[in-house]
């Protein structure tokens, strides 16, 4: 592998990060209630949503299979005031 794969983040308690990310897609043509299964799927796939300690476990997992590197973005939380802080020192616990 290797290289940079687009990884959003987001670290959030509780469920409104939830709330924000419908938002995400429903600005951008989707509705998150109608989405099909698969569909669904992908985007879990690509979003991980939870406390510093579930991010953390995520980036740790993507390291593990031989990336050198991430590239996040926090669509839907970026703008939050210490949300990019908070995920800056989760990820750097995990990249050293």
């Amino acid at each position: 592998m290797g290289g940079f794969w687009d990884c959003p983040a987001e670290i959030a308690a509780g469920a409104g990060i939830a709330g924000r990310l419908y938002a995400y897609l429903r600005l951008r043509g989707m509705d998150p209630e109608t989405l099909s299964d698969e569909w669904r799927a992908l985007i879990a796939g690509r979003f991980t949503i939870g406390d510093p300690d579930t991010v953390g476990e995520r980036l740790t997992n993507e390291l593990a299979l031989g990336i050198d590197g991430f590239t996040i973005n926090m669509p839907a939380s970026g703008h939050i005031p210490g949300r990019v802080t908070l995920l800056g020192e989760t990820a750097a616990k995990v990249v050293g």
